[in-house]
């Protein structure tokens, strides 16, 4: 049997006044936006898009991607990062008259005092955003650079990985979780777009029914973790002949299986040629499978991230290769405190996707550290997992959550009030009456909204900017925290 597994939140009785307090004064502000909203709407002052590449000032202009992932911020991220000339910020290379990453010197990189230089792309700093198989220096637990403390190294976890995936398990079926599926099933205008896919693709499909965006026509997509090429086929249709598929495993049998249906696939949906393409390699080293810089416009993934040994590097990997206004839109599992080692290196729980699970804050932590900075949660709910497995966790709880993952310019670590509003046209085919963007911006169809400066900024530089109406684009006025903001929680 299946044994469902529930955090609990526990609010001390010396809170309550303090809540009541907290909560009168988001009313007092939520009024106040409507206030300010009937204000907007009566100037008209509405921001049609413009033609061309979009601006990577406040409004979302114009602006190159950075290299090897450097973010382009000019608020709200931690540590010293290279910024652009915008509204936001200063010149290139000013960080807002604190010190340039490599003017401030070596970092202190142990809790013991010891001395180290910051880690090069790819690598974790101890404590934060990785808990996986790391590479290290000098620290406060020693050991060489390379060391694992006695765990398994990076290739031996893939070699586990391989196995699992491509001999023990053969169907969906032979899963002992429900890998990490949220409710996100698939919506009605899939359905059929599944069902021309060949049967022993969708045989060999271990991800969780779909994870993929809406407004994909003529773009390029990425899938991490692609395993037989049935997320890819899907998308396939979606892109058009016009548009680009890309999928990436490192499973041998895998790999063979997707690449003996490209061309049935192209037949079957009445193109001339196929627009799949699949790759046999690491997510963590997409830079060795020649993906440029800047190549794509969507990079998804089906509860893959968890089985990677080394998460920054995917991260890092995707934000590089999403171009300006790209996102990563990918499911996983998160757990609710950290995995303990001990059970980091057991293959049927690396497999079914648990020991290799994130920290919940951790994962936020390294999405900011990459670029992403404002992750938004679409769904989230708890992980179910057999009894079987149950007395090898020790209480450790876990959530299958779907993030979307913004490559914006100059996105805060906060969720800000600028007087900003959209409206939503009603014009993306999978959802004309409704878009769901993540769990707190649902939009109707025709309904102007008042949205944070983020939110807007999300919308204005991304894919989505034609199917919007944009209110007060420049607003540079701040009101404070966004009212119906709230921290990223499960």
């Amino acid at each position: 049997g299946e044994r469902r597994r529930k955090s609990s939140c526990f609010v001390p009785h010396s809170f309550v006044c303090l809540e009541s307090v907290v909560m009168e004064a988001i009313n007092g502000e939520e009024r106040d936006m409507e206030r300010r909203l009937s204000k907007l709407l009566e100037e008209s002052v509405v921001s049609k898009p413009e033609s061309g590449e979009i601006n990577s000032s406040c409004c979302g202009g114009k602006g190159k991607s950075k290299g090897q992932g450097q973010p382009e911020q000019g608020t709200g991220e931690v540590g010293g990062v290279k910024t652009k000339a915008s509204c936001c910020s200063g010149p290139k290379g000013a960080t807002n008259g604190r010190k340039s990453a490599e003017s401030a010197g070596e970092n202190i990189s142990s809790c013991g005092g010891g001395k180290g230089k910051s880690q090069a792309q790819g690598q974790s700093e101890q404590g934060t955003g990785e808990v996986d198989i790391v590479k290290t220096k000098a620290s406060c637990c020693g050991g060489s650079k390379g060391a694992t403390n006695g765990r398994k190294s990076a290739d031996e976890v893939r070699e586990d990985v391989k196995e699992y995936y491509g001999r023990i398990i053969q169907t969906k079926e032979d899963l002992q979780t429900s890998a990490c599926c949220t409710e996100e099933k698939f919506p009605s205008y899939v359905k059929p777009l599944a069902g021309m896919v060949a049967d022993e693709v969708a045989s060999k499909f271990f991800g969780c029914d779909f994870c993929v965006p809406n407004v994909l026509e003529n773009t390029s997509v990425l899938d991490l973790g692609s395993g037989s090429g049935f997320d890819c086929f899907i998308i396939s249709q979606l892109v058009g002949e016009t548009g680009r598929v890309v999928g990436v495993d490192m499973t041998d049998s895998q790999v063979e299986l997707a690449n003996k249906y490209t061309q049935w696939h192209a037949d079957r949906f009445g193109f001339e040629k196929s627009n799949v393409t699949f790759h046999k390699g690491y997510i963590e080293k997409l830079d060795e499978l020649g993906l440029d810089d800047a190549s794509f416009d969507v990079v998804v993934s089906n509860c893959v991230l968890n089985l990677s040994p080394d998460k920054e590097a995917v991260l890092t990997e995707a934000y590089r290769v999403l171009r300006t206004g790209g996102e990563m839109y990918f499911s996983d599992v998160y757990a609710l405190r950290r995995v303990p080692d001990n059970l980091k290196d057991d293959p049927v729980l690396r497999g079914e996707c648990i020991s290799g699970a994130l920290y919940w804050n951790d994962f936020i932590t390294l999405a900011r550290k990459v670029g992403f900075t404002d992750p938004r949660v679409v769904q989230s709910e708890p992980y179910f997992v057999d009894d079987s497995l149950m007395d090898k966790l020790d209480g450790t709880e876990f959530v299958s959550t779907t993030f979307r993952l913004f490559k914006v310019s100059n996105l805060e670590a906060t969720i800000e009030d600028y007087g900003q509003a959209v409206k939503y046209k009603g014009s993306i085919f999978s959802a004309p009456a409704q878009l769901v963007f993540d769990r707190d911006n649902i939009f109707e169809a025709g309904a102007v909204v008042p949205v944070s400066r983020n939110t807007f900024r999300m919308l204005r530089a991304s894919r989505f900017r034609s199917h919007f109406d944009f209110y007060g684009c420049c607003s540079k006025k701040h009101f404070g925290p966004f009212p119906r903001s709230q921290p990223i929680t499960i």
